[in-house]
Parts: structure tokens; sequence; C-alpha cells
């Protein structure tokens, strides 16, 4: 007799109320258009329900009664068949497990049956298999894998619970999505990847192609980003591809998802750069995606044969395929610009780089096309052409163009600009609506004037800009007969050019700031000045690098080094691999046929690292000195106007401008004109001397930067330096606030995570703590990259109980106060002296948004405790670290500052400052009355 499932038992019902809970299921799609909706189970939710003490047991009793331990262990349901058991109940068909159990073909990991199992059970009920195969998918939602490349069923489940469609073209459609976190493998843990905003972790794009030609867009794309990987990783230059899948007609192929949006939207919203620093760092990321472009014209692959060259062209580079990503800086030009869009790039196999190629037009990009790609008669538009893959240096030598015409005037100046190009194209070639760079043979006039425009009206911060015009000039917007540079050769000569101005600019930041008291006309005892310069004024130049006592258009200040290549091992990895399978430049381009005499410009002398004259007149040379062996130049000398050769004019000094004196300034400035010394009388001695110091000032970001030059091995130094060693010997506790209210604060808790532990790793030898007000665990760790790991992991869900978390924290130390330990010994040498506690300071990041208890009274009883054990002030200061704007959290935390009376005791160890102020004060602040009273 056929055993039935007895629905109204108690752990039946239960199971059923489970299964249709809101709170087990989550969103998914699923069918050929991917858009219907529905709701699939993870394996995590049925190992938690059923995985409980009894539960399976408890749900077999009521299937087999008293006698279910004797006829099936319920250990093995759990270990291998914990599906299979909730599908059977799910279709009233429970008591079959007794016969899943007799066969490993019908174990959990084998989920889901495509067709019926040999081993499948028989069943009074015809449809039994056909039940249990349509509620499987349910259980079984597709794991979306790193480099999977799939055939999905049209009843499969993706764990896509958030679906967008962000653009469309030709046969493609684009979708923002969001991946269920437990199904997300499409990024494998192992590898060091530029750095991902945590709230991005599992977005990303879905490009699905559909129509007559989908299935040939999808497996050149698929192709062209397989081709461009090292060691099967994607190269930080190009988007990464993840991973493909085919379901039901439609070819689809998950990327990287750029949330800054693509090239037009970034110069679109963001504005102009406006300092040395934020100029050189957008040229620095945006050049390098000429990285990515090298890759594509030739990378090495591996055959039976040797290590041939595979060439590709892009073919489609305009705004649009400039994808760009956040970085986890605070500059809103501390990004990273990739490539994208691979569906016309096309590749062909060669023995060696020193031949020239060609390959047929894949139709590309029609505005920012090269003269030979040009099609103007629509008869002859399908006629084959050879194009060689210096057709996308032109490309990126317009985009360069529309990037510095950005730069110098801003977004509206851009659309201007295509504008004036279509104007022109009208006027030669009567076409509507064409905003090319070329008449079809040579750069348009328009361009050459805007060109030579930035260059006449160049600012000091644009000198990055001229050069960058110059290449684009010299060895970019040339037509087909002229030679050229290649993607790689742009690439090392964009990086000189940026080195050279980025050293020019530090090295007359620094002669503002430590120019010696004679050049200010001092007349002080020389052995009475200081020995070392001073720090930095707080204040002469905030976070953003702009001065708060200078005119910013006309000083110099100094600048972020970092730099996008490389900006992480990562990215360094990759270009050394890429300067290792390359030959030399210079010999590579004579053996090409794009060998150029050598001439006396920046980044072309035997100084790799190049050099950059003092004035920008000589950083420009007339085109009409410049040789071409195939044919003359079309431009002409007003695409740099004025005599670039000529000796600089008297007012264009070789020093950068420098900032008038400031009275109520303790620190020497250098001599800008005799009429600027006529407003401020010289200090006497007597002044210089009883003026209270400046606290020195570091900002957020010029720490981040400073930490970025660190790791890449550049020489820096922190403005108050001098304040780490009041750090040293003690223990650093940091506690953060991982409430559902700091979860739109995160990314800015991760840095100011990552430069305090970075700065802090060498002063504690046994580790930093970082420890949550939401979890129990505590990370140590004397790595600052383990403990920003931990706290980018971490889930931030509901409201903290500040005071039993914080009083937990505290009591751990407090009761070692007055106490010693022993160090221990080894085979080697025996255990040192006993040492007292080391003082500690705690920094808690909290919004303020706790329950309503008062944090105080924990406080002020640490604080009785220190005293009883005759511990000075500052053997314990717990800053606090506050984000965001919540009145009442801003109260509380002035409150825990101000409103405890400590310091009516001389015992005031609390502070609390902004995360975006002074770093100082942060670290400081409760250890220090000076810092304390710092307003920031």
């Amino acid at each position: 007799m056929r055993e039935t499932q007895p629905e109204q038992d108690d752990e039946i019902q239960a199971f059923r109320r489970w299964f249709s809970s809101s709170r087990t299921r989550r969103p998914g799609i699923r069918g050929s258009s991917h858009v219907t909706q529905c709701e699939f189970i993870p394996p995590s939710a049925v190992k938690e329900y059923l995985g409980a003490n009894q539960r399976v047991e408890d749900l077999l009793t009521s299937l087999f009664g008293k006698e279910a331990s004797r006829i099936i262990d319920a250990e093995v349901i759990r270990e291998h068949y914990i599906r299979p058991l909730a599908i059977l109940l799910v279709i009233g068909e429970g008591p079959m497990i007794k016969h899943f159990v007799q066969y490993r073909s019908l174990q959990d990991h084998r989920l889901p049956y495509r067709s019926c199992p040999e081993d499948f059970p028989f069943s009074s009920d015809p449809n039994f298999f056909q039940h249990f195969h349509n509620q499987q998918w349910q259980f079984c939602a597709t794991d979306l894998e790193y480099n999977m490349n799939l055939y999905l069923h049209k009843e499969e489940i993706l764990p896509i619970i958030h679906k967008q469609e962000i653009g469309h073209g030709g046969n493609a459609v684009v979708f923002k999505i969001i991946v269920d976190e437990e199904y997300n493998k499409l990024v494998p843990q192992r590898w060091k990847m530029p750095e991902r905003p945590p709230h991005l972790r599992n977005t990303f794009v879905l490009k699905t192609y559909r129509g007559a030609d989908a299935k040939e867009q999808y497996k050149a794309e698929h192709a062209a980003f397989m081709n461009l990987r090292y060691d099967g990783k994607p190269s930080p230059f190009i988007t990464a591809y993840y991973g493909s899948f085919i379901d039901d007609g439609t070819y689809n192929i998950v990327l990287e998802y750029a949330d800054r949006g693509n090239f037009e939207d970034f110069i679109k919203t963001t504005p102009e750069p406006s300092t040395d620093g934020d100029m050189i760092e957008f040229w620095d990321r945006f050049c390098s995606i000429t990285h990515g472009l090298a890759l594509i014209h030739g990378t090495p692959v591996s055959t039976p044969t040797g290590i041939p060259v595979l060439l590709g062209w892009h073919q489609d580079i305009k705004p649009a395929n400039i994808l760009v990503f956040s970085r986890s800086g605070t500059s809103c030009y501390d990004v990273y610009f990739k490539l994208a869009d691979m569906s016309l790039c096309h590749f062909k196999q060669s023995e060696s780089l020193q031949h020239e190629h060609s390959d047929l037009d894949a139709f590309g990009t029609r505005a920012y096309g090269a003269p030979e790609t040009f099609r103007p008669d629509v008869t002859i538009d399908s006629f084959p052409v050879q194009v060689r893959p210096d057709v996308d240096i032109w490309s990126m030598g317009c985009l360069f163009s529309e990037a510095a015409v950005w730069t110098r005037f801003g977004w509206k100046r851009v659309l201007q600009y295509r504008r004036q190009r279509q104007d022109e194209i009208k006027q030669l070639l009567d076409l509507d609506g064409e905003h090319l760079f070329h008449d079809g043979d040579n750069v348009l006039k328009v361009v050459q004037d805007i060109h030579g425009h930035i260059a006449e009206t160049a600012r000091p911060i644009d000198d990055v800009t001229v050069e960058i015009l110059r290449l684009v000039a010299d060895d970019m917007l040339l037509n087909e007969d002229e030679p050229r540079y290649s993607a790689k050769q742009v690439f090392h000569r964009s990086r000189r050019v940026i080195k050279a101005i980025r050293n020019k600019f530090e090295v007359s930041a620094s002669e503002v700031f430590w120019r010696k008291d004679e050049d200010n006309g001092d007349t002080s005892d020389p052995e009475e000045r200081p020995k070392t310069p001073p720090s930095v004024p707080p204040g002469y130049i905030d976070g953003s690098g702009a001065s708060s006592r200078v005119n910013t258009s006309t000083t110099a200040r100094p600048i972020s080094m970092q730099s996008a290549s490389p900006a992480t091992s990562y990215q360094s990895s990759h270009i050394d691999r890429f300067n290792a399978l390359s030959i030399n430049t210079r010999d590579l381009d004579h053996q090409q046929g794009h060998g150029r005499p050598q001439r006396g410009t920046m980044g072309e002398t035997s100084n790799e690292a190049g050099s950059v004259p003092q004035n920008k007149a000589s950083l420009r040379r007339s085109h009409t000195e410049k040789k071409r062996s195939n044919s003359p130049r079309r431009y002409s000398v007003k695409y740099f106007p004025g005599s670039f050769s000529d000796p600089p004019s008297p007012n264009q000094d070789s020093k950068l401008p420098t900032p008038p004196p400031s009275s109520s300034s303790d620190y020497p400035h250098p001599k800008s004109s005799p009429a600027a010394d006529n407003h401020i009388p010289p200090k006497s001695k007597y002044q210089r001397h009883q003026e209270e110091p400046k606290r020195p000032h570091l900002s957020l970001y010029e720490g981040l930067s400073w930490k970025v030059k660190k790791k890449n091995g550049y020489p820096s130094s922190l403005n108050g330096q001098e304040n780490l060693t009041y750090l040293n010997g003690r223990d650093h506790i940091f506690v953060i606030d991982n409430t559902e209210s700091m979860r739109a604060h995160r990314n800015d808790v991760l840095k100011v995570i990552s430069l305090l532990t970075y700065m802090l790793k060498v002063s504690d030898p046994n580790g930093l703590d970082v420890c949550f007000t939401q979890a129990t665990q505590k990370v140590n760790s004397g790595k600052s990259t383990k403990l920003s790991t931990a706290v980018s992991q971490v889930a931030f869900r509901g409201i903290s109980d500040m005071r039993t978390r914080l009083s937990h924290i505290l009591q751990e130390h407090k009761n070692k106060f007055g106490t010693t330990t022993t160090p221990s010994g080894s085979w080697y040498r025996n255990a040192g002296p006993p040492e007292a506690q080391k003082p500690l300071s705690f920094y808690v990041l909290t919004d303020g948004k706790w329950q309503p208890n008062d944090v105080g009274p924990i406080i002020i009883a640490l604080v009785e405790s220190m005293r009883a054990n005759h511990l000075p002030k500052d053997h314990v200061g717990i800053q606090f670290i506050r984000f965001g704007e919540d009145s009442r959290g801003i109260d509380r935390l002035n409150h825990l500052d101000h409103g405890l009376g400590l310091k009516d005791i001389d015992m005031d160890i609390v502070d609390t400052t902004f995360w975006n102020g002074n770093i100082w004060k942060q670290l400081l602040g409760a250890l220090n009355s000076w810092y304390d009273d710092d307003p920031d």
C-alpha cells in the first residue's frame, strides 16, 4: 500500500508555513526575456531550517512513525539529501525519501535533474517525476561563477534580485543587475582586483544580444574578452568580463558595472579640474586606458609552435565606450577609466609586431573614426577597406582633444566644440549632423584652432594638458600617410609627461613652502631660526589642494602622487608583464617603419623620467619644425600660436607664481613683488617668538594620497608626521558601529579605517584590534589590509546598544588596570621583566544613532577606576569619530565630549570629531588638549 504524507501533522504544517514565508523566499528571474519574476529558496535557508536540532528526526517521525530511526538515518539526510527531502515534502511525496537515500545518483549535489535519472524511484502517480522536476527549480537557482559559459534550461532561475535597463544599441540591450550575494561567485576571492566599493560587490552589467546577428556579435565579443586575459585574469584597463550564458535564443555576457557611467557622463557631471593635483590626477587616470588599447593591438599568445602575437583592432573607441569606475579615494577624479564594448573587436595572428599589418574595417565609430575609415558616399559604404590598428590611435587622439577642452573650459564648451565641427563639415562636405575631426583627409581647422587657443591661454595648471595636446598633434591625429604612434608609445610617453609635470609642480610647491627666510627679507638671527622646516600651516591648503589664503589661479600647490599606473599591485603586475613581453619602444618604432628622428622634446630624450623645461614657451614647438618623409603636414603654425621656439617673454618666469605674504602666518613665504611687501610690515623677532604655533593639519584626502605613494615606493612624508611618535607604545582599539543607519556611510568608514590602521600599524607591535557593535568578533592584525577587509565584509544591521557593547569592550581592558604581565620566553632567551599595561586608545566610528541608553556612566566609571589605580589622564583616550549629520547623534556625542565634567577633574579623556576632519585630531584629540581644543 502506498504511504501518504500526513498533511495534518504539526511538523508538516510547520514546514508548509516556512516554505510559504516571504522571509524564506528571494526574488529571481527566468525565461528567455529574463523578465519573468519568480522566487527561489537558497540552500542556506533549507539547511538552516531542516538542519536545526531534531527537525529532520521529527519530520521522519511524522512520515514513518516511531520506527523512523530504524528506516532512515537522519544524519545521512542532513548531509546528502536535504534538498530532495524538501522538494518531496512540497509535492506531498515525503515518504519517497526512503528510496532516494539508496542511491548516490540522487544526492543533493546532483540537482537539478534535467532528465529522469535512471535510479529515480517509481510511483503509482505517473506524473511523479514531472512534479518533482517542476518544483526543483525553486531550490536550484543557478550559481553565477567566473568564466561560466552555460546553456540554461528554460525553467532555470537566475539569482538576480534587481534588473534595470541602462542602455541599448543595435542588437544589444544593457542592464544593471544585482546578484544575490550567496550565488555571486563571479569574482574569485584569490584575485587582487582594483578597489571596488563594497556596496557594488554584487552589482554587474548584463549585456543581452537578440536578433539576426546576435550570435555572431556575441561570439566576437566573448572571443575578444578571452583573448585579452593574462593568466585567466582581465586587464585592469579593460572592462572585466566575468562569464556568459545562452538562454532560449538570447546570448548574454556578464560584465563589470561602471558606477560612474561612461566618459560622456563623467565630463557632463564632473566639474573641470581646478588644481594642479586634480589636473594631473585626471590625466594620469585617463591616459592609462592606452595600456588597455596596447594589449588589444598586440597580445602574446602561446601556441604549440611558439609565442606569436595576436594583433587586434578595437574600432569603436568613443566617449560612450570608455567606462568610469569609482576608486576608494575622496577626489572625484580618483577613478578608473576602462575600454569597453568589444563587439567590433577583431584579431589576427602574426609571428611578430615588426611588420605593418592590416585587416578589414569593422565599420565602427564614425564621429571619432580615422580619415581612412570615412565613407561619405553611401554607394560605396559597403566596399571593404583595409585598415591598420592605428585607426584606434586616431580615435584616442579625438578623445584626448575633447578631454583637453573639458579640462580647460568645461562641458558646455565641449558641446560648442562639437557644433563647430559640425558647421565646418557642413561647409566642406555638405553633410548634416557629423561632428568628425577631419575633412576626409586631414584635421579640421576648428580642431587646430581650439588646441591653439588652449595653449595660448594656458594657466600654470594646464602644462600637462598642453603636453598631451602636443602628443595628439604630433603623433596621433595624423592622416593615413603619416605614421601614427603605437598604443604602447602613447602609453609610455604620456606616463613620462605626467611624471615630469608632477615632479615640476612638487619642486615648485616645495620652494613655496620651504624658501629660506633670507629670501623673504627676514633679518632675524640665523642661529635662532628653526634648523628644520616647520610643518605646513593647517588651512594654508585644504583637503582638495585649494589654498584658503592665496589666489588658486596663480599659486603653486602640492599635488597627490597617486598614480593610476600602477595604482595597485594588480595593475603593476599587468604593466610589468606588458613591458616584459614587448621589445624596446624606440626599436619597435624603427622596425615597424614608424621611427622618427630624435627630437628634443620632453619624453623623447635619453632620460626615461623625462624633464620639463621651466617655461611654457619652451614646452611647445612650431609645427613648421616638424618634418615628415611621406607627406607635408596640413597643420599650420596657428595650431600652437606664438613662436614656441622663441625665448620666453619677460612675463613668462621660469618659476611658478608664489603666494603673497600673509601677516597672519609665522611661516616665511617667498617674495612675490615689492608692492606686496609694502602692505605687510616686517615682524620683529619678539613678535615671531610670541605667537602661538599652528597645529599641523592632515586631511583624509592628503592621508590617502600619502598612503598610495608610500605603498608604490614613492618617497613621501606626512604634514605633522612627528605626531606618530606620541602614539607609539599604545594599544589601539577600533570600535565600528555597524548598524543599519551606518550602512550609508560604509564607504567613508572604509576610507577612515584604511588610513588610520595604515598609519598606526607600526605603533602597536601586538597588532591593532577592530571590534563591532553588532557582532562579538574581534579582529587583531598588524596588517591594515586585513583589518579593512574585515570591515568591508561585516554586515550593517539593526540598532546598536552602544552602552552595553562599549561597556564589554572597555571592561576587558579596565580589568588590567594596575596589573603587570610577564613576557613569554623562548628556548634561546629568558622571559623579560614584568611589564605594565600599555596605554589605550579607543576610536569609535559612529553616527550617534544608538538605543536610548546613556553611555556617559560607563565612561565616568572608567575614569574613577583610572584614578583609583593612580593612572595618568593619557593612559586612556576615547575618540568618537562622527559620520552623518543627525542632530540627535551630534548632541549625544557633544554631551560625551563636554558634558561629563571630566575637564573639571583634569581627566578629559573623551573627544569627538568629524570623519572628514583633521586626521591628527582623530588620533590625538582624546589625548592632547591642544588637538582637543581644535575646532577642526
